[in-house]
């Protein structure tokens, strides 16, 4: 047990409690220490890890980080080091507008994509269907736009906000490109990440390649509800935004038709000169 534990420590920086060991440890293979680890190490990263970690005082944010003035200071001069496991309970991406973002998700529920100019509703091809059956699990994440109810890939930057072990929060800056960081593609809401030596900058961690690593992971169904909250939102944003403007927002679907319909009506026109 002792060197599973360690084992674990050093290859994924996690820490599971007793309680979560013993009801695990049953259901998985004994005999191949390398397959128990896998197997394990899996299980993990798609837990709660509010439920199944060991909160220490060197694996979790700082209880003062939202009030102590070293981390409320504009200059990065404190680091955390680490190594913390976190996972992900909410994210926006900052480098695209609200309404662009509102029509990614729509089109995610409608199982469309955008080519070109063209939106295409995509049908679940069978090797996918498959995928997203029971014992499919590690291939479903893989699509990054092309099945229903899956959105391409954001490219960011994101704000994230973050969970230790021990239910405590902090909000992420993703300072440079952070790979495997992104709504929609193979992230989902519950997300796990490694932090080590994070500066920190007025309560924001500033997340890069050098210091934080997605371990990949879910967590059941908050992907889902995170969407339709997220939607709320972006709806509620676009309305806050409008100045008497009337009228509900166009989907993607109808705005390739509105510039299809003037296109044609310009080259009507055209062809009478």
């Amino acid at each position: 047990m002792e060197r599973l534990l360690a084992q674990l420590a050093s290859t994924h920086s996690l820490h599971p409690s007793p309680a979560y060991l013993e009801t695990h440890l049953q259901s998985l293979p004994s005999n191949n220490e390398k397959a128990l680890l896998a197997s394990l190490g899996y299980r993990l990263i798609n837990s709660d890890f509010t439920q199944s970690l060991v909160p220490q005082a060197s694996t979790t944010f700082p209880p003062d980080v939202h009030t102590n003035r070293r981390y409320l200071s504009p200059a990065p001069g404190t680091v955390l080091p680490g190594p913390i496991a976190v996972q992900v309970v909410d994210i926006v991406d900052i480098g695209s507008s609200s309404m662009n973002q509102l029509e990614s998700l729509e089109m995610a529920e409608r199982g469309e994509v955008m080519k070109g100019r063209e939106v295409i509703r995509v049908v679940p091809s069978e090797e996918a269907a498959e995928s997203q059956a029971p014992g499919g699990g590690s291939r479903a994440g893989r699509n990054t736009g092309g099945n229903p109810g899956v959105m391409k890939a954001t490219i960011g930057p994101h704000r994230v906000l973050l969970e230790d072990a021990s239910g405590q929060r902090a909000w992420g800056f993703e300072l440079e490109k952070v790979p495997g960081l992104e709504i929609g593609g193979k992230m989902k809401l519950g997300a796990k990440l490694v932090l080590r030596n994070v500066p920190v900058m007025r309560e924001l961690l500033m997340l890069q390649p050098s210091n934080t690593t997605v371990l990949g992971g879910s967590v059941g169904a908050w992907d889902q509800a995170w969407m339709e909250k997220r939607k709320a939102q972006l709806e509620a944003a676009i309305a806050a935004g409008k100045k008497g403007g009337g009228g509900r927002t166009m989907t993607a679907s109808e705005r390739v038709a509105q510039g299809k319909s003037k296109e044609g009506h310009a080259s009507g026109q055209g062809g009478g000169i």
